[in-house]
């Protein structure tokens, strides 16, 4: 084999790693956007349930996780959420004050 020849099958080669790690790079920045749209869909699929249920069993806001409030407030017209739901503020401040709880403070 030729120096030419050794120079284009080397060079072959690293065209060939760099699509494969360019294709697993451009997977690994999806994977935020895929997660975000499965979340999305998680949400949008509890918001439905709970409107399904809502008129043989009205929702409870005390028994609501922070996911089903949400899924409520961001997915739900305002005529099919539970009563006393709060704001987005709201919801999310409980979810802090909820963190702070179960996280130990350093030292």
């Amino acid at each position: 084999m030729t120096t030419i020849e050794q120079g284009g099958e080397w060079l072959a080669l690293l065209e060939a790693e760099f699509a494969r790690r360019s294709t697993r790079v451009a997977w690994e920045a999806g994977e935020g956007e895929r997660a975000r749209q499965q979340l999305f869909d998680t949400l949008q699929a509890m918001a439905q349930r709970s409107a399904a249920l809502a008129p043989r069993y009205p929702l409870q806001i005390d028994d609501m996780s922070i996911a089903e409030k949400l899924a409520c407030r961001y997915f739900l017209p305002e005529d099919l959420r539970p009563a006393g739901l709060g704001t987005e503020d709201q919801i999310w401040a409980e979810y802090q004050s909820m963190r702070e709880v179960d996280e130990p403070s350093p030292g």
